[in-house]
């Protein structure tokens, strides 16, 4: 009898232990509901039923709009509470990190104090950090409501380094930062530290890029290998190879003439190339670099150790070894055209070349 009793007055004592919660938004756009952190199913206005007695935390959310709004509400048994929100903009909890941790850090233009961790707006937000003697970094970041992102900076040194490139097809264009810069694999020195893209070009053939970071004094490897594209360069293998014509007279030594003629050419206008781009940097680079650092016997002021130092980098790098190679490939490409007009000129096919074989 006793246990029957308890039944039946067990859902009486449940009911009284419950209430319900009637949110509303004072202006704005309407919400989900969530109590306790829990996503209700219901958008304001509405009254969320069955909520145990007791107090409770009350959120309004509208996320696409980045509002919110929080309250604490106190639910007495089998009576309705009412909750009324101001909707505010809201965002999610930030840190940022940076190295060097001496780095000054502004969000969206304004200094803000390091370590930094607060409260951000959702939304994008411009990172600027910077340091004397590191190369400045900027991001655009996306701050979502009620999230916890955390942005890590690692500035790079000021600096120079280098880039060695692979590319496929060989003949491939390489530019640096939308400039070309080289034909073909080739190691790109004296490269500012910080992040680039390498990009490799050829007629026919899909262009292919990759970023890069290069750090001070060290050395990336890149390689690009270009696809040919679609229906680009078809080769017709229906049509039968042409048989071999008789050589006329005189030919061997027209084809040998003209080959070593356009090798000469060929060699001579890299050679010229190289000189010019050795002239340029000493005209450009070096020359400034030597001159701001005082570094002549006939300074008129004290000499900058560091300028020096740089403008000595430059001429072992970009003006000594080109300036030999431009000049040893001009005078190598000359010899070339000189043997070349010989074979052309001379009416049998027995040329001599130098002094004991004959072609």
């Amino acid at each position: 009898m006793l246990l029957l009793s308890l039944l039946t007055f067990s859902p009486v004592a449940f009911a009284q232990d419950v209430g319900s919660i009637t949110v509303t938004v004072t202006s704005g756009p309407n919400g989900k509901i969530l109590v306790d952190g829990k996503d209700t199913g219901l958008s304001t206005p509405a009254t969320v039923p069955n909520v145990t007695a007791g107090n409770h935390l009350v959120q309004v959310q509208v996320p696409e709009r980045c509002l919110g709004g929080v309250t604490s509400v106190d639910v007495a048994p089998s009576r309705e509470s009412r909750a009324e929100l101001t909707l505010t903009s809201q965002g999610g909890f930030t840190q940022i990190k940076v190295t060097p941790e001496s780095a000054s850090v502004l969000i969206d233009d304004k200094m803000v104090p390091m370590p930094f961790a607060d409260e951000l707006t959702c939304g994008k937000h411009k990172l600027q950090v910077t340091a004397p003697g590191y190369v400045p970094e900027t991001r655009e970041v996306f701050v979502e409501m009620g999230s916890a992102p955390t942005f890590r900076f690692e500035l790079l040194e000021e600096g120079f380094g280098s880039v060695v490139v692979q590319v496929s097809p060989p003949s491939s264009k390489v530019l640096l930062d939308g400039k070309q810069v080289a034909t073909g694999s080739e190691t790109l020195s004296n490269i500012p530290s910080g992040s680039h893209v390498v990009r490799a070009e050829l007629d026919g053939y899909n262009p292919a890029e990759q970023p890069v970071t290069v750090r001070a004094n060290g050395s990336t490897q890149v390689n690009l290998n270009l696809t040919p594209m679609t229906g680009a360069n078809p080769v017709d293998t229906a049509k039968p190879p042409k048989e071999p014509k008789e050589p006329k007279q005189g030919v061997g030594k027209k084809v040998a003439g003209g080959a070593a003629l356009a090798v000469g050419l060929g060699v001579g206008g890299v050679g010229a190339a190289t000189y010019s781009k050795a002239r340029s940097a000493y005209v450009n680079s070096y020359s400034p670099l030597y001159n701001e650092g005082n570094c002549g016997p006939d300074a008129t002021g004290p000499a900058d150790p560091e300028k020096c130092e740089q403008a000595q980098g430059v001429y072992d790098s970009e003006v000594a070894g080109p300036y030999r190679a431009g000049i040893g490939l001009m005078v190598a490409g000359g010899a070339l055209v000189a043997s070349g007009g010989v074979l052309l000129f001379v009416n049998d096919d027995r040329a001599m070349i130098g002094y004991t074989r004959e072609f």
